[in-house]
C-alpha cells in the first residue's frame, strides 16, 4: 500500500509539476529558423528592446523580433494604459528601421507601423533565409569596396535594405511605398512553416481600439461592427462621424456665446475672441490623438483625418495669434498711459496686427512643413505667389504702406472730425487699407488710406477754439451816435461783468469767449451799398460745438433785446427808387433842403413821347427813327446871351 501510494503521489507530481525552466520559448509561439539563431530569450522579458541597423542582417533579425514582442504585447490584452509605454518604446525603434525621410514628420510613425506590419505578414508567406546568408557590416563593406550597390534584396520578395544618408541600413522608401500592395497580393497564401504564429498581427494593430475604449467592450460588439470598409471598420467609421459631429456642435455654443457677448465692452469682445480659437484647438487636438491612438484610424483615412485636424489647428492657432495681437493691444491701450491718449492707439494697434501677422505667417510655414508640404516648395510657391500677388494687389499694398505712414504721422486719429476734400465726418479707424469716416448725416465713408495719405485733410477735431465771425448792420439814417451805442452795446453783450471773480465763478456764459489772448472784437468797419456794418468776432473755448451753438443763440437775444430797447433798426437789403419831378416823392435824402427845378433841368426834362408803331411811321420812316426825331426836337438849346448867369447857377446848384 505505501509502495501504491508513491507511486500515486509520483504520478500526481508529475502530472500537475509546472514545465522545466529549460523551455524557453511557448509550444504556442514556435521560432523561425532565423528567430533560433538570435536567442531564445523569451519576449515578454524584453522590455525596452533596442534595434541595430549596422547591416542587412541585424536589420532584419532586429525586424522580426522587434514585431514578435510588439505582437505578444497586444494580441491578448489590447491596447491598455498598462502596455502603453512598452508599446510606445516598440514603436520608437520600428520607426528606426525604415528610411522615412520623404515621409511628412508628423506622419512618419503611422506610416511606419503599418509598413511594417504589412511587411511581416508578407515575411510570414516566404521561408526567412538562414542569418549566415544574410551580409553582415563587413560583407557589404566589401560589397561597396568593389563598387556595388548597399543594397540586399530579401530572397523571393521585392523587400529591399540599403544604407541611407545616415549611415544606418533601412528598409528602403520604395519598399516602404509598395508595402501595402504586395501584403494585397500575397494576403491570401498561406503562412510559411513556424510562421502561424504571425495570425493576428495585422488584426491586433488595424482593428484592436486604444485604451481609452476597453478591448473585452469592443470584442463584445456584434460581428457587422467588424466589417471592413475602406480598410476601416464600422466601429471605427462611426467614431468618425462622433468626431464630426462634435465640431459641429462646438460651432453652434460660439454662436450662442456669441451672441450674449455682442453687447460687451470691446476689451470683453475681444478676450472672448480667443475662445474660439481656444477650444478650437483644444478639440483638434483630442480628436486627433483620440482618432489616431484609440480609434486607430490608419492608412489613407488615418492621413486624412490627421491632416483634416492638423489643418484645424492651424487655422486656429493663426486666429488665436491674430485675437490674441488684438487683445494684447487692447489691454496695453487699457492701461492709465494711453487712457484719453490718442496719439499713439492707432500705432500700438498697427503694430500689434502686424506682429501677429508676421508670427503666424512662420506658424502657417511650419506647419505646412510638418504636414507635408516641402519647405523649398513653399518658399519656391511664396516667391511665384507673392510676385504674382505683388502685382494684383499692388493698390492694396500702397494703401498698407499709406496706413503706416499715417500711423506714423497721425494728421488725425479716431474721433476726430476732418474734412477731405468733398467729405466730411468723424474718423471711426483707421485701418491697414482704409478709413472709415462717420458723415454728419450718419452715413458711413470709406476712403482707401492712399487717398488719405495724399489728400489735403482739414482736421476739425483739432481746432483749438471756435471763431465766429458775424455782421450786425444797421440802417442809413442811424445817426453816429447811435452807431457808437450800438458797438458798445454789443461789447457789453459780450465782456464778463465788472466784479466778475475769474476764479471762482465759471458760470457766466462769456467765460469760454474771454481769453487773454484772443478778447472780443467788435468795429464799425464798413459803409455796405444799403446798410452800415458792424463786425463782431470772438473765439470759443473749448472747440464744444453744442456748447458754442448754445451761447450764440444767447449773444443773438440779447443783441435783439438791447437793440430793440436803444430803438436801433437793423437793416436789410432795400432799394429805393425816385422819380426826378415826383411831386409825391421828392428826391430828398435829408442833407439838403429841396428846391424848384432850374430853367436847365425844364430845358432836358424829356417830353413823354405817345408810342406809335412801324405803321403809323410817315415816308417809310421806321419807328425808332420817329421816336428819335422827336426826342432831338424837344431839346431846347440854352440861349448863348445868358449862359454864363444861368450856367454858374447851375453848377452852384450841382455842387
Amino acid at each position: 500500500m505505501k509502495v501504491l501510494a508513491g507511486i500515486l503521489l509520483i504520478v500526481v507530481i508529475a502530472l500537475y509539476a509546472p514545465p522545466c525552466a529549460e523551455a524557453s520559448v511557448p509550444s504556442s509561439s514556435p521560432l523561425s529558423s532565423l528567430e533560433l539563431e538570435l536567442g531564445d530569450e523569451a519576449a515578454n522579458e524584453i522590455f525596452w528592446y533596442r534595434v541595430d541597423t549596422s547591416s542587412p542582417r541585424m536589420v532584419l533579425l532586429s525586424f522580426v523580433r522587434v514585431m514578435r514582442i510588439y505582437q505578444q504585447s497586444v494580441q491578448k490584452t489590447g491596447y491598455t494604459w498598462t502596455n502603453a509605454e512598452q508599446t510606445k518604446n516598440l514603436s520608437a525603434q520600428i520607426d528606426k528601421l525604415f528610411d522615412l525621410r520623404t515621409v511628412p514628420e508628423d506622419f512618419r510613425n503611422h506610416v511606419a507601423m503599418e509598413g511594417a506590419v504589412h511587411i511581416r505578414e508578407i515575411l510570414a508567406r516566404v521561408v526567412l533565409p538562414k542569418l549566415k546568408l544574410i551580409p553582415d557590416e563587413d560583407e557589404m563593406a566589401a560589397r561597396i569596396a568593389i563598387g556595388k550597390a548597399p543594397i540586399y534584396r530579401v530572397p523571393g520578395t521585392p523587400i529591399e535594405i540599403g544604407l541611407s544618408d545616415t549611415g544606418r541600413y533601412q528598409f528602403r522608401p520604395s519598399t516602404l511605398a509598395q508595402a501595402r500592395s504586395l501584403y494585397g497580393e500575397v494576403k491570401h497564401l498561406p503562412y510559411a512553416p513556424k510562421q502561424q504564429y504571425v495570425n493576428g498581427l495585422y488584426q491586433s494593430y488595424f482593428f484592436y481600439s486604444g485604451p481609452l475604449l476597453p478591448h473585452e467592450l469592443m470584442l463584445a460588439l456584434p460581428n457587422w461592427f467588424y466589417s471592413e470598409f475602406y480598410e476601416q471598420t464600422v466601429w471605427q467609421w462611426c467614431f468618425v462621424a462622433l468626431a464630426v459631429l462634435s465640431l459641429v456642435l462646438l460651432r453652434v455654443l460660439r454662436s450662442a456665446i456669441s451672441k450674449h457677448t455682442s453687447e460687451s465692452s470691446l476689451l470683453v469682445r475681444r478676450t472672448f475672441e480667443l475662445f474660439n480659437p481656444l477650444s478650437g484647438l483644444i478639440l483638434a487636438y483630442f480628436l486627433e490623438v483620440f482618432l489616431r491612438d484609440h480609434v486607430f484610424l490608419t492608412g489613407d483615412v488615418l492621413q486624412s483625418a490627421v491632416f483634416v485636424t492638423r489643418a484645424l489647428t492651424l487655422f486656429y492657432l493663426v486666429v488665436g495669434i491674430i485675437n490674441l495681437g488684438n487683445l494684447s493691444s487692447e489691454l496695453i491701450l487699457s492701461t492709465e498711459r494711453y487712457t484719453g491718449s490718442t496719439m499713439n492707439q492707432q500705432l500700438v494697434r498697427l503694430a500689434g496686427r502686424l506682429l501677429s501677422l508676421a508670427f503666424a505667417v512662420v506658424v502657417v510655414i511650419e506647419g505646412m512643413q510638418r504636414i507635408g508640404f516641402s519647405l523649398a516648395t513653399l518658399v519656391a510657391g511664396a516667391g511665384v505667389g507673392g510676385l504674382a500677388i505683388a502685382l494684383a494687389a499692388q493698390n492694396t499694398f500702397k494703401n498698407i504702406i499709406s496706413g503706416i505712414e499715417l500711423s506714423l504721422d497721425k494728421p488725425f486719429v479716431e474721433g476726430q472730425r476732418i474734412k477731405v476734400d468733398d467729405m466730411d465726418g468723424i474718423v471711426e479707424d483707421v485701418g491697414l487699407r482704409s478709413t472709415r469716416l462717420r458723415t454728419l448725416t450718419g452715413h458711413q465713408i470709406t476712403i482707401p488710406n492712399e487717398v488719405a495719405a495724399n489728400a489735403k485733410v482739414e482736421n476739425v477735431g483739432r481746432r483749438p477754439y471756435i471763431r465766429r465771425t458775424f455782421h450786425i448792420t444797421v440802417t442809413y439814417d442811424t445817426s453816429p451816435a447811435k452807431v457808437a451805442r450800438a458797438v458798445e452795446l454789443i461789447q457789453q453783450i459780450l465782456a464778463l461783468p465788472d466784479n466778475f471773480d475769474q476764479q471762482n465763478d465759471h458760470q457766466h456764459p462769456n467765460v469760454p469767449i474771454n481769453q487773454p489772448d484772443l478778447p472780443p472784437r467788435v468795429f464799425f468797419n464798413e459803409f455796405n451799398a444799403d446798410s452800415l456794418n458792424i463786425a463782431v468776432n470772438y473765439w470759443y473755448h473749448p472747440p464744444e460745438y453744442w456748447d458754442y451753438s448754445a451761447h450764440a443763440q444767447w449773444v443773438n437775444m440779447q443783441i435783439m433785446e438791447r437793440f430793440a430797447a436803444e430803438k436801433i433798426e437793423f437793416a436789410f437789403p432795400t432799394q429805393t427808387l425816385y422819380l426826378a419831378g415826383d411831386n409825391e416823392r421828392p428826391l430828398d435824402i435829408g442833407m439838403t433842403e429841396r428846391h424848384a427845378p432850374t430853367a436847365r433841368e425844364k430845358a432836358v426834362r424829356p417830353v413823354r413821347a405817345t408810342p406809335i408803331s412801324d405803321e403809323m411811321a410817315p415816308d417809310g420812316k421806321t419807328m425808332a427813327e420817329v421816336e428819335q426825331a422827336i426826342s432831338d426836337s424837344n431839346q431846347v438849346e440854352v440861349d448863348e446871351e445868358q449862359e454864363p448867369d444861368s450856367k454858374r447857377k447851375i453848377d452852384d446848384e450841382d455842387n
